[in-house]
């Protein structure tokens, strides 16, 4: 065996360890979104970034990118309706 095999065994495994990293911010960023919704759409940006460098694995950046944008936006309180005098 020659060194050339030991540094790329060494490469895919940090390459897999970073992709799971990536699979529990998105993971953990997704059930937080209830509490704190910027915190959970960061940690999901993040995790998009992580998986687009390392592996390209485009139906998680896809699900993940879609989920923290729409964490990141506020959801408007309800509003409660106009109530109008009534006729005579």
């Amino acid at each position: 065996m020659n060194w050339t095999a030991g540094i790329l065994g060494i490469l895919l495994i940090v390459i897999g360890v970073l992709n799971a990293v990536g699979g529990v911010l998105g993971l953990v960023g997704g059930l937080m979104v209830d509490k704190k919704n910027v915190t959970a759409g960061v940690l999901m940006i993040v995790s998009v970034g992580i998986s687009l460098l390392l592996s390209g694995n485009w139906l998680t950046m896809i699900l993940c990118t879609l989920g923290g944008i729409f964490a990141l936006v506020k959801e408007k309180p309800p509003v409660s309706p106009l109530l109008q005098p009534p006729v005579q």
